[in-house]
């Protein structure tokens, strides 16, 4: 019990450290550019050594899209498995909540972050990449649930009109800050699935 409450403690502050790091990355980044700083300025902001920093991240551009949280294994799991709820955009959205449940997401932060993608075409493109790659694993397991009835292109429709909510209620959420991005989000799917109906 002592072990696992240590290894939670180290988990969570580990966590933090990578936070702190990426934040002010994406300062950095917002007041200078990403060609603007360099990995001593980001420790000395960050208020770590700088072998510590290259051990949480190998360079500027990591450490400003920062780690990414994982859906945990077990709804992962049960996805896969055909649930929570055997309907499959509903799980979808079970698993996006999942995922905005993971952590605090700060709109200061979210804003941020739309600043430095719109200012630094080469961190948008990395950024897309890294959401195309998520995305070719996702639609492996949407194929995989669902089997024949969806094939690759049906897989892909789904999960980037998944994304593609998603992202909408992201911008209205950042201007429109009264409203949570899970409640815009559980809005966002109503209002696809009775424009089908």
């Amino acid at each position: 019990m002592e072990t696992s409450a240590n290894c939670s403690l180290r988990d969570r502050r580990r966590r933090e450290t990578a936070d702190r790091i990426t934040h002010c990355a994406r300062v950095l980044t917002d007041e200078r550019g990403i060609d603007g700083f360099t990995m001593d300025d980001l420790a000395d902001a960050a208020e770590v050594s700088r072998r510590t920093l290259f051990n949480y991240y190998p360079g500027k551009d990591a450490a400003v899209l920062g780690e990414h949280d994982e859906i945990p294994e077990e709804l992962v799991s049960e996805f896969c498995e055909g649930g929570p709820t055997g309907d499959l955009i509903e799980d979808l959205r079970v698993l996006v909540h999942a995922r905005l449940e993971s952590r605090d997401i700060q709109r200061s932060e979210l804003a941020l972050m739309r600043r430095i993608m719109h200012d630094n075409p080469r961190l948008a493109l990395l950024f897309k990449h890294e959401f195309e790659a998520k995305g070719e694993v996702f639609c492996t397991l949407i194929e995989g649930r669902e089997g024949a009835a969806y094939d690759d292109i049906r897989a892909r429709v789904v999960f980037r009109t998944i994304a593609g909510l998603f992202e909408m209620c992201l911008d209205y959420h950042l201007d429109h800050p009264e409203h949570e991005l899970a409640e815009l989000f559980d809005r966002a799917i109503h209002a696809l699935r009775s424009a089908f109906v």
